[in-house]
């Protein structure tokens, strides 16, 4: 699951997690303990590129499936993304348990991106913490009135050194 700023997508764990805290409210989790494939947009984008670069120089060779994800490390509950995301916000309004009758999901997702990591060299650059850090501060920081697209190219430049 990528965190980024700007995606204002209903019922997706970091937009709800943003609406929460402006709200001052914690976020409603239906599993807390289910684990997904964090990592920061421009980890995954970077995943494209590189293989963009690659089908360049030999299509024959790398025109096939890949996946981009993050390593085993970034594994973590929806629980404790939501909580070190508070913590970079500066929020004390957490989560809390979604008390209705849900209907069955996937706890565990992952991605192998060991053929990633072999072929074409690559692997993301940013800990799930720096990926939640900076997701919180694009996200502060719009609602503070900084233009989006400042934010991202800010980003963008900061990745890039």
């Amino acid at each position: 699951m990528s965190s980024g700023g700007g995606d204002w997508t209903p019922r997706q764990l970091i937009p709800d997690t943003v609406l929460a805290i402006s709200q001052q409210r914690p976020v409603v989790l239906r599993h807390p303990e289910a684990t997904r494939p964090w990592q920061h947009v421009l980890d995954c984008l970077s995943g494209y590129l590189t293989l963009a670069e690659a089908l360049h120089g030999n299509p024959n060779r790398y025109a096939d499936d890949w996946n981009f994800g993050p390593s085993a490390e970034h594994m973590q509950p929806v629980s404790r993304v939501v909580e070190i995301f508070a913590a970079h916000w500066g929020s004390r309004h957490v989560w809390q348990l979604d008390q209705r009758a849900l209907p069955h999901e996937e706890l565990n997702l992952s991605l192998d991106s060991q053929k990633a990591y072999h072929e074409l060299r690559w692997a993301g650059r940013l800990s799930l913490e720096d990926a939640l850090e900076w997701t919180a501060s694009w996200y502060r920081r719009h609602a503070e009135g900084v233009r989006a697209r400042l934010l991202c190219n800010e980003q963008i430049e900061r990745y890039l050194d």
